[in-house]
C-alpha cells in the first residue's frame, strides 16, 4: 500500500491518468487487458539475498526473493500474463543473469519474438517478449 500511495502522489505530480490498483499481481484486475505489462519482479533466490552486498538490502525482502530458485514470481507472470495482455501484447520483465534460457523456455508456449537484454555491465538483465497472436 506504502508504494502504491506513492505511486499515486507521482501520478499527480506528473500530471498522468492512470488507475491504481492494488493486487497480489493479477488477483484483482477483473477483466482489465494490457497492451504491455512491465514487471520489476523478486528474481533472486532466497539463499542468495542471504548473502547480499549492504547496499542492495535497502529493498524490503519481499522486494527480492524469488523463492528456492528466483524464479517463482516469474512463473506465475508467465503463466497469468496472457490472460491479461491484449493480442499480439508485450511483456517485459526484468531477471537475473542466469535466468535467461530459463525464462527463454517457459515463455515459448505463448509468447514469441522473445529477447534477453543486457543492462549497461553487459549482463543478461531483461526479458522482452511478445504474446502469441491467439485465435
Amino acid at each position: 500500500e506504502k508504494a502504491l500511495n506513492i505511486a499515486k502522489k507521482n501520478s499527480i505530480t506528473n500530471k498522468t491518468k492512470v488507475i491504481f490498483i492494488l493486487s497480489d499481481l493479477f488477483q484483482n484486475l477483473g477483466n482489465y487487458k494490457f497492451d504491455l505489462i512491465i514487471s520489476n519482479p523478486p528474481y533472486i533466490a532466497n539463499d542468495v539475498c542471504k548473502k547480499l552486498q549492504e547496499e542492495v538490502m535497502y529493498e524490503p525482502l519481499l522486494a527480492l526473493d524469488g523463492g528456492c530458485n528466483g524464479l517463482e514470481i516469474i512463473y506465475r507472470i508467465v503463466d497469468d500474463a496472457p490472460k491479461y495482455i491484449n493480442n499480439k501484447g508485450h511483456l517485459l520483465m526484468e531477471i537475473g543473469d542466469d535466468q535467461g534460457s530459463a525464462l527463454n523456455n517457459i515463455l515459448s508456449k505463448n509468447f514469441s519474438d522473445i529477447k534477453i537484454i543486457k543492462d549497461l555491465q553487459n549482463r543478461n538483465r531483461y526479458v522482452y517478449s511478445k504474446l502469441k497472436e491467439q485465435i
